[in-house]
């Protein structure tokens, strides 16, 4: 039989080293068992080591874990064993000892007690919280969200977030050490990123660390192949350009590009651009031109695997040119290297592919703007992905829809509006059954790449969908304006940051996948600038239209030229237009025909007899060449005239009740103005014709004053 547990009793001279263990065991409340287990455990280490664990260093209380427990008892032993050694040794091993184990809010208040560690978590939970991050306690995200910040305390063996420094921040971010294993789906370096960003707007870090609204951080990396020096000339020029925080960055990226082609191709000119002449840079031009996607790329991007291998777009070959001439004019003007070549007659594409690459009118079709507007204005939160239903709220995300829609901005302009960015015009009311309220709102568009703020006139459904969000927006911190660079309150800030192009692009795909088209066409993808163009072309082509200049100030252009771009003249307004214009019929004129049913029954008109009949007003023509008679328009009254009071005029004009139809006839200038009443083109008409004959011979001057019989 198993005998009952008695006390550990204390041999002479054994005190000293047990008590202070059994202090520990009895302050983390463990059980009689495993106190006796850890105790036995720590006098066989001393005994390997023999020294007492007072002079223990790190490396050897790890070693107790690694050596002297059994493999067995490690799992449930770890946690003990760091607790000792961080209050008898003063030693944080937790990181050594439990590399890959998530760390628990309880071993942190195990070493540093629960106030600190609590008071701490609730500081950066708190902030997240007020600025949308669903991190609450009870919830899964809460608990990982305090999970990474016990890891971090770990790290820096400091339990009070208001003590961490810059080195802090930098464990934070850099994630490999600090992270441990990740949480289902990889999002745990997500969760270090917002802890950073809560400490920054706090004010106890000072360097912002980059993360989207929706967590992660900005890639700064680049692909190799370039040397050293060219990388810093990349940096150079980044810096010197004027371009904002995005297009300094792409332009980096270019830069790279730049400098993996004249790797692989001109290694004398891969270290600096003094280095390239005009064949160098000719070479680089061809490349441009017959380039395709994927060049100097060992393994294609997930976006671009299906396109490997295809010429790029007359578009991309422009922005590709303009970027080298670009890199190599700032540097120049800079005085970093000299000139030794002109940049724009060098860089410069083909007259063919310019023209392609020129900007074309890019609107929706009628049918398929019908169906997009339908899925934008009947948009609900089933229609979103898991992933977006959970990281935003349905009201901002029916407001963006509402504004790609209606509001024709550019996608920065969209982002970037302003919390108090609509003004409604009650000047202007319509009744529905809501009530009577203003059917146009103002919409403040922030400073753009050519104008300073503006406002301008939209439909009222963008100040309804702007309303319902601020409703429900919770509060959010001013944030640095990236064009301005002043500190705005803005509409679309979630959890402390501004929303990216891929949620606009990402609720796009959804209102063509709720709408039933495809989110592309032939003349490309759909994009905000696809809305864009095609509100721009309806309001050039309504019933009542914008003028061109109305409509550049509507779109915020510098120049009418701009406009001209943007607009596409739909095809059955300029069908309506050819038709009112009615040139084509200016040159002819439309005649009555009387035709003889009798005639043409009794066969006659077979064998010559006349059975067609012009209708002149006053009389009739019975001429069949009547279309090509010169006298048509002033009738000399020849012998193919039929008088309307003869006998066969009355034939003729009882025959026309039944039987008449229109012929159109070709007529000269002339012609036209003597049938529109211009007496003095009539006057000119006839006196031209006098000497002219008729179908029988005879000339208007003969006919009225015939020569006497001899």
């Amino acid at each position: 039989m198993r005998k009952p547990h008695t006390p550990l009793r204390f041999a002479d001279g054994l005190g000293r080293f047990k008590r202070p263990i059994l202090d520990c065991c009895a302050r983390i409340n463990l059980n009689p068992q495993k106190r006796f287990a850890l105790v036995r455990f720590v006098f066989a280490h001393m005994a390997n080591l023999k020294k007492p664990y007072w002079q223990w260093t790190a490396k050897e209380w790890v070693s107790l874990i690694h050596k002297t427990v059994p493999t067995q008892r490690r799992a449930t032993l770890r946690g003990q064993v760091v607790v000792l050694a961080f209050h008898l040794g003063g030693y944080n091993i937790a990181i050594e000892v439990m590399p890959n184990i998530l760390k628990s809010k309880q071993l942190a208040s195990l070493l540093w007690g629960s106030v600190v560690v609590e008071r701490s978590i609730g500081i950066v939970r708190g902030y997240l919280v007020s600025i949308g991050y669903k991190v609450q306690e009870t919830q899964p995200a809460g608990r990982t969200l305090g999970q990474t910040i016990v890891a971090a305390m770990l790290e820096l063996n400091e339990p009070d977030v208001r003590r961490w420094d810059e080195a802090a921040y930098r464990a934070l971010t850099r994630g490999d050490k600090l992270l441990g294993t990740v949480t289902p789906g990889g999002k745990r370096r997500d969760y270090a990123l917002s802890v950073a960003l809560a400490l920054h707007r706090l004010g106890i870090f000072a360097v912002d660390p980059q993360v989207h609204a929706h967590g992660g951080r900005f890639q700064n990396t680049s692909l190799a192949g370039y040397t050293t020096e060219w990388g810093q000339w990349a940096d150079r020029f980044a810096t010197l350009s004027v371009a904002g925080k995005a297009g300094a960055r792409q332009l980096r990226y270019f830069i790279w590009y730049v400098g993996r082609w004249a790797l692989a191709h001109h290694e004398e000119a891969a270290r600096s651009p003094a280095d390239w002449d005009v064949e160098i840079a000719a070479d680089f031009a061809a490349f441009i031109v017959n380039g395709k996607i994927g060049d100097l790329e060992q393994k294609p991007s997930i976006r671009d695997a299906a396109r490997f291998g295809t010429p790029l777009s007359p578009n991309t070959k422009a922005s590709r040119m303009s970027m080298i001439r670009v890199f190599f004019d700032t540097l120049i003007e800079g005085g970093l290297i000299r000139r030794r070549f002109a940049t724009r007659t060098v860089f410069r594409l083909p007259q063919e592919i310019a023209k392609d690459a020129a900007p074309k009118p890019r609107d929706f079709h009628d049918d398929v703007w019908a169906k997009l507007l339908w899925a934008g204005l009947s948009f609900e939160r089933s229609d979103l992905s898991p992933t977006l239903r959970s990281h935003y709220p349905i009201e901002m995300l029916q407001a963006i829809v509402v504004l790609w829609l209606f509001a024709g901005l550019r996608s920065n302009e969209l982002r970037r509006l302003e919390r108090d960015c609509v003004r409604w015009e009650y000047s202007l009311l319509e009744t529905n059954p809501e009530g009577v309220q203003p059917s146009i709102c103002y919409l403040t568009v922030p400073t753009n790449k050519y104008q300073p703020e503006f406002r301008k006139p939209v439909a009222g459904e963008v100040g309804k969908a702007v309303e319902a969000w601020l409703a429900v927006r919770p509060d959010q911190p001013a944030i640095v304006d990236p064009k301005t660079m002043h500190r705005e309150d803005k509409l679309f800030c979630v959890r402390g940051r501004l929303i990216g192009d891929r949620l606009v692009g990402s609720l796009i795909r959804l209102i063509c996948a709720k709408a039933g088209v495809p989110d592309f066409d032939a003349k490309g993808r759909f994009t905000v600038h696809r809305a864009r163009s095609t509100i721009a072309t309806q309001l050039a082509n309504a019933k009542e239209p914008m003028s061109p200049w109305e409509l550049k100030e509507w779109l915020g252009h510098n120049s009418i030229r701009s406009t001209e771009w943007y607009v596409n003249q739909r095809p059955l307004t300029l069908a309506k237009k050819y038709a009112a214009a009615d040139s084509w019929r200016r040159d002819l004129a439309r005649v009555k025909v009387i035709l003889d049913a009798e005639v043409i029954e009794s066969g006659a008109a077979g064998q010559g007899a006349v059975y067609r009949a012009y209708d002149l007003g006053h009389g009739y023509c019975t001429d069949r060449f009547f279309s090509r008679c010169p006298h048509r328009m002033a009738c000399a009254r020849c012998g193919y005239y039929v008088p309307k009071d003869s006998t066969k005029g009355q034939l003729l004009a009882a025959a026309g009740a039944n039987e008449a139809l229109y012929e159109e006839i070709p007529i000269r200038e002339e012609e036209r103005l003597a049938l529109e009443g211009d007496t003095e083109a009539i006057r000119q008409l006839v006196g031209d014709l006098r000497a002219v004959p008729t179908p029988d011979g005879r000339t208007p001057v003969e006919i009225a004053d015939p020569p006497e019989a001899s």
